[in-house]
């Protein structure tokens, strides 16, 4: 047989009568499937229906995802461009004084590098003409204190403003609150008062975020996650600190807890704000550190220590920080002119040591990389702990005046000055385990600002960031417990909440938590319940009411059964016409029937008392075969009132806050940081 092209042996009748065949088969078929659903094919060949993708997208949120997105990009790209303009402002103005006016060369960090530059006028850390930076911070103060008492006087200090709102303005702030907090903070940080970006720039952005809320008429809710937002939009992009910065804004709202819903909507409004910032001033690290650090397990112990050391300062810095405050706020001056003596007060402490000066980025980046600055060994020792002296009044006295400033950027310097402190003289103790005395001012630096902000979590992070190093997150973490756990009473911030349920941003949703874990039977109180039959005339109703508590009255019908309710409310408009009265029937006024069971949760009570407006409620026994209708008079056991859920919420809660208060020195914070 010969192989070859394969060719039709179908003659022309034959393939008239197969093309006929196979129209009659068609049709056979069709007839058999018609109304009918066709067999499945095998399920690697399945395309799945309209009502399966359906069925799919229903469990994919798309509409808030693209919502959040959409609001997320455009919070950040307005935070991130506030950023920019506060940094150029600021430091526009720090040039005018430092250069032009002080004649001075001041050391910066790695990472904040003056866009504005100009021939050398002196050798770095000199000055020609301190007396201007001695009146620098005091003008400067002055005119910051003038723009917010008279544009917005909310505007004054760092994060309070925006915590404030948060907690007890639903969400809300004024959009004149952004602009006069950008030329505030610009003139205040650009004349050299002890204050960091930090805290301006998180109003700033919240105040943009609650604009953009208030405009899109969104829900108190929504409107507080893009206040959060926007805050973390600004702290990400001026520390370039993406995700420090998401997540600082949701943990330092409370104590003890996070506002986990708006985390996701901050970590895109923080990426993009930061995208935008280092865009247009180039990525990097705030400080420039060591290549690589090794640990020692020697090490961890000298590491506890100086961690007690940081909680210690930690204390002394808040305690001192409020005291100045609360004390300058009692003199009687018109508010701006308080700014004045603060001012000076930190212009005079600048002849001290000029780290006085600024937020102190450059002295940190010094003690991490000496020029000569500071010096070495014990002299370096008692530098740096003058530093430490030094920024603390400062920084106290600038956050009093009056004038738009944080104080999480001096903090910063603050406990890397204690660190290093401690790395330098354990150095010179124990020279073969401590190696490099630099460790300790990171790690030093990241335990304090957790311990002053309370937000271990998100400063553990952001130190990283801030230093491009992962290598010490071992002692860091185990510093942060011990100071976390120290300062544990001490925060910076008073507008700082201890938990979501404290928050009145969150106040209805606890007094449900708490109700929903107690019992009616456990609150009822058990009388006998008077009922009246559908027929009784007011009048009689009114006089048995006035020889009892109750305040509802169970309505029977013909049957005996439950018709409705009757509340004391309702009838007594008929107290004063007898002749009324007696035309009325219960009938007549009654309302719907419904009660609550001896298990039912007194959340559900109270929802039912808040539907139908009733002060008390007929409680049924666990007996009742049925619920309302069904179920009959006889099993009605006594009465709950409203002010019977009060009394037992508040027992609750007190409780709660006793054992909340008991458990304090189990250490919280630790498992907060065991948890990363």
């Amino acid at each position: 047989m010969k192989h070859g092209r394969c060719r039709s042996v179908t003659s022309p009748g034959q393939g008239n009568a197969v093309l006929a065949l196979s129209r009659n088969v068609a049709s056979h078929f069709s007839r058999m499937t018609k109304g009918r659903r066709l067999p499945s094919l095998p399920g690697w060949f399945e395309v799945p229906g309209r009502s399966e993708l359906s069925g799919l997208t229903r469990h994919i949120e798309l509409r808030a995802v693209w919502r959040w997105v959409g609001l997320g990009l455009a919070v950040g790209l307005l935070s991130g461009g506030a950023a920019c303009l506060l940094y150029l402002g600021s430091e526009f103005v720090k040039h005018l004084v430092v250069h032009f006016g002080a004649r001075a060369v001041l050391r910066e960090p790695h990472g904040e590098v003056s866009p504005f530059h100009g021939s050398a006028v002196a050798r770095v850390g000199t000055t020609l003409r301190p007396w201007v930076l001695v009146i620098a911070p005091a003008l400067g103060a002055f005119l910051s204190a003038c723009v917010v008492y008279f544009c917005a006087p909310e505007a004054a200090g760092g994060n309070e403003g925006w915590l404030k709102s948060f907690h007890l303005g639903r969400g809300r702030i004024r959009l004149r609150v952004a602009a006069t907090k950008l030329i505030a903070a610009t003139l205040n940080l650009g004349g050299m008062a002890s204050a960091g970006r930090e805290g301006p720039i998180a109003h700033i952005g919240a105040a943009l975020g609650a604009f953009v809320g208030s405009t899109l008429k969104l829900s108190d809710r929504e409107r507080r996650v893009l206040l959060i937002a926007g805050a973390a939009g600004g702290i990400g992009a001026i520390f370039r600190t993406p995700l420090g910065g998401a997540l600082f804004v949701v943990e330092v709202l409370y104590r003890d807890d996070l506002e986990a819903e708006a985390l996701v909507p901050s970590v895109l409004a923080s990426v993009v704000a930061y995208a935008f910032f280092t865009s247009i001033f180039g990525e990097g690290t705030l400080f420039s550190v060591s290549p690589s650090y090794s640990l020692d397990a020697r090490e961890l112990p000298i590491f506890g220590l100086m961690a007690v050391a940081c909680g210690v300062v930690g204390v002394v810095f808040v305690r001192f920080h409020h005291f100045v405050h609360d004390g300058v706020q009692q003199w009687q001056l018109w508010p701006p002119l308080r700014a004045l003596p603060v001012g000076l007060g930190v212009g005079l402490l600048s002849l001290l040591h000029p780290s006085a000066l600024g937020a102190g980025y450059g002295w940190m980046q010094e003690a991490l990389e000496p020029t000569g600055l500071i010096p070495l060994g014990w002299a370096g020792v008692r530098t740096l702990l003058l530093i430490v002296a030094v920024k603390v009044v400062a920084t106290s006295l600038s956050a009093a005046s009056g004038a738009a400033g944080g104080v999480f950027g001096p903090a910063v310097v603050i406990g890397g000055m204690v660190g290093g402190a401690f790395g330098v003289a354990f150095a010179q103790w124990f020279p073969d385990i401590v190696t490099d005395p630099s460790s300790y001012m990171l790690v030093g630096m990241a335990c304090f600002i957790g311990g002053v902000t309370s937000a271990p979590i998100s400063t553990l992070i952001m130190s990283c960031e801030m230093t491009g190093s992962y290598e010490l997150l071992v002692p860091t973490m185990l510093a942060q417990v011990i100071t976390v756990t120290l300062i544990r009473s001490a925060s910076l911030f008073r507008e700082q909440r201890p938990a979501r349920r404290d928050s009145p941003a969150h106040g209805g949703e606890y007094v449900l938590d708490v109700l929903s874990d107690l019992k009616v039977k456990d609150v009822y109180v058990a009388v006998p319940v008077t009922v009246v039959a559908r027929s009784v005339p007011l009048s009689i109703l009114l006089r048995q009411a006035s020889e009892t508590t109750q305040v509802v009255f169970p309505v029977s019908d013909d049957d005996g059964r439950p018709e409705g309710l009757v509340s004391l409310e309702t009838i007594k408009a008929y107290l004063f016409d007898d002749q009324l009265g007696m035309l009325a029937i219960a009938a007549d006024c009654e309302s719907p029937f419904i009660s609550v069971d001896e298990e039912d949760s007194l959340a559900l009570a109270l929802e039912r008392m808040a539907q139908f407006r009733y002060q008390q409620l007929p409680v049924r026994s666990t007996n009742a075969k049925s619920a309302d209708l069904d179920g009959g008079l006889d099993c009605l056991v006594g009465l709950i009132a409203h002010d019977d859920l009060l009394q037992a919420y508040s027992r609750e809660l007190s409780k709660r806050r006793m054992g909340l208060q008991e458990d304090d020195s189990s250490g919280l914070a630790s498992k907060r940081l065991g948890d990363v």
